[in-house]
């Protein structure tokens, strides 16, 4: 197995003391990170509107990212191509009348909400304190989604928007773990502690499970095989240790799943009987889903009556279609020169992890598995910035902005460089 081993050394282990610009901007992206991808401001948690609490967490980052170095990868930044592109069509060419909030207006404004927060995100992610953002920031985002989803659990609070399923502050059940799976290949690519990244792991299942989704559980238990058999080797002592407890955790955590509290939030009906059986006891049956069949027949059915240009960004949202596939999605929304955009930045790092021998390829596992399974993907910042560290890993080529005239400035104000 070529991918990246968990003890492989990270480029940031003799970094310098950071600077308190640097502390202040990783303070407030990590708080950005965390807050706006747990779903806490869309909750109503928080005594803000989402509105006002985005532009609030933007501009808490304003001053420390003005203030700190920045050595950018462009093939990172232009990850932004699909975000921008949709935001533009929504907001100026108004192709599909977006009507989930009320009016036009209301929806593009939440459009371009995480549009705003992926290009913060990409650019926090440039700095010196690039590499302690991403890990921080997903720790921190596994313990809140891991939390909100027990409280909901155990009854004291009512956030999801499926019956008889769990999903924490997002209110979509498959939000929260498809959050935590990007989260996971962020530390297993960036951080090189094993049992650390294992604990991510464990607490990570804690929302899977509750969701019920049978997509993000067969993503997650096969993500978590892929990571644990590259790193076998040098952990199997510890690995036969976990291997042996498992069997009676696992019974436990299926009798609180099935039993439930009296006051918790999943009841036993027909609905969820069937998903638990298709997660727990691989019954085949249960994994198919007559209606998602349906949604995607009628997605294509759509694509081919307009396949060049689509139909417009939000179309596929929900209020017309909802194909739960992110190519059809896109194809409906931007044609097929957004779906060829897309699969053009998943495969030119694909191609370079082949030739490196799959090293850095974490990131891209959940980038294709979620391709049959959801249509939203590019309105999630943890996404992004997952394909963004994929990115910056594999190359190492930087452009920088320097200001201070004193400096020797090359190629008209940019300086090229290759960071090793």
């Amino acid at each position: 197995m070529g991918l990246m081993d968990a003890r492989s050394p990270t480029n940031s282990a003799n970094d310098p003391a950071l600077t308190w610009p640097e502390l202040a901007l990783l303070l407030t992206g990590v708080l950005l990170l965390v807050v706006y991808n747990s779903g806490v401001l869309t909750a109503e948690v928080l005594p803000l509107k989402p509105r006002d609490g985005t532009l609030a967490l933007l501009a808490l980052c304003v001053v420390p990212l003005l203030l700190s170095r920045k050595q950018y990868c462009v093939p990172a930044l232009l990850l932004l191509t699909i975000p921008l592109l949709r935001l533009a069509d929504a907001a100026l060419l108004r192709r599909f009348d977006m009507h989930e909030l009320g009016d036009h207006n209301s929806s593009v404004v939440k459009l371009a909400a995480p549009v705003l927060i992926t290009g913060a995100m990409l650019v926090i992610y440039s700095s010196r304190i690039g590499r302690r953002f991403a890990i921080w920031g997903s720790v921190a985002l596994i313990l809140v989604i891991v939390g909100s989803n027990l409280y909901e659990w155990l009854g004291y609070a009512k956030w999801s928007s499926i019956d008889n399923r769990v999903a924490g502050f997002h209110r979509h059940p498959n939000t929260g773990p498809t959050f935590c799976m990007f989260c996971l290949t962020i530390l297993f690519t960036l951080n090189k502690r094993f049992w650390w990244n294992m604990l991510m792991v464990l607490l990570s299942g804690i929302p899977t499970m509750l969701s019920i989704s049978r997509s993000c559980t067969m993503i997650y238990f096969g993500v978590t095989a892929i990571y644990i058999a590259v790193n076998a080797r040098q952990h199997w002592r510890g690995l036969l240790l976990v291997a042996l407890m498992m069997p009676p955790v696992f019974s436990a955590w299926l009798a609180a799943v099935e039993a439930r509290a009296t006051h918790g939030r999943i009841r036993p009906d027909e609905f969820t009987e069937g998903r638990l059986a298709a997660i727990y006891k691989f019954d085949l049956k249960g994994l198919k889903s007559q209606e998602r069949g349906k949604d995607l027949a009628d997605g294509w059915a759509a694509v081919w009556l307009r396949p060049t240009w689509g139909y417009g960004t939000g179309c596929a949202g929900g209020e017309r279609w909802q194909p739960h596939n992110q190519v059809v999605a896109l194809w409906l929304e931007l044609g097929i020169f957004g779906v060829l955009i897309y699969v053009l930045q998943l495969l030119v790092p694909t191609v370079a992890c082949a030739m490196g021998g799959f090293r850095q390829g974490w990131c891209l596992l959940p980038a294709f598995l979620d391709i049959p399974c959801l249509h939203w993907l590019p309105d999630m910042p943890m996404f992004w910035l997952a394909l963004a560290v994929c990115y910056a890993e594999l190359f190492k080529h930087r452009v920088e902005f320097r200001v201070n005239e004193s400096e020797p400035v090359a190629h008209g104000g940019l300086c090229f460089q290759s960071s090793r």
